[in-house]
């Protein structure tokens, strides 16, 4: 069992890092700003943003640098980890300026 969660864990990590994609697409269609990895307790700071949900099983945690896609399409890149409630984690690195993603790190805990 272990091993079938692990490659779940992986298939939907890349799932989630892919959306970056589509909110690259939102972005210049709807000619605006968003946020997709952002600390919660600076979200009233900015305004005129829209901040990007993440499509991830309940329990994980998505955590990283403040990724931002321009209203123009462009990514500012950064660093995203996904973690599910068993501890695994997968880290991406997220390149400007056209979210390019690679993975870092992956950390199977069982």
């Amino acid at each position: 069992m272990g091993y079938v969660n692990a490659v779940k864990f992986s298939q939907t990590s890349h799932e989630a890092v892919s959306d970056i994609i589509s909110y690259r697409h939102e972005a210049y269609i709807q000619g605006k700003t968003f946020i997709v990895v952002q600390d919660s307790e600076d979200e009233e700071q900015i305004r005129g943003v829209e901040f990007a949900e993440w499509n991830i099983p309940k329990g994980w945690q998505v955590s990283g640098d403040r990724i931002e896609i321009t209203e123009r399409g462009f990514c500012l890149g950064g660093i995203v980890s996904f973690e599910d409630p068993d501890g695994r984690d997968a880290t991406f690195e997220i390149k400007a300026p056209f979210c390019e993603r690679s993975q870092i790190e992956t950390i199977d805990q069982e």
